[in-house]
């Protein structure tokens, strides 16, 4: 379920893009270079144990993000 929402979030943004979250592996959605969600991964042990997602856009807002590569 917890990966089925994840990929709801990805498909639904228009370009996701690699990131590093507090020096672990994340996502940043973007729509027209804004912000719309930001999936943290936690592993442990080789696989997934925890993925956090902001999605609200006042939350985004204050976060330092991190910038997406240029394509």
């Amino acid at each position: 379920n917890v990966a089925r929402t994840a990929l709801m979030f990805a498909q639904a943004a228009m370009t996701p893009n690699r990131v590093l979250v507090n020096g672990g592996l994340g996502v940043l959605s973007t729509s027209d270079g804004r912000p719309v969600s930001l999936l943290a991964f936690t592993i442990s042990g080789g696989r997934f144990a925890e993925i956090d997602i902001v999605a609200d856009p006042k939350r985004l807002a204050a976060l330092a993000l991190p910038q997406p590569p240029m394509r």
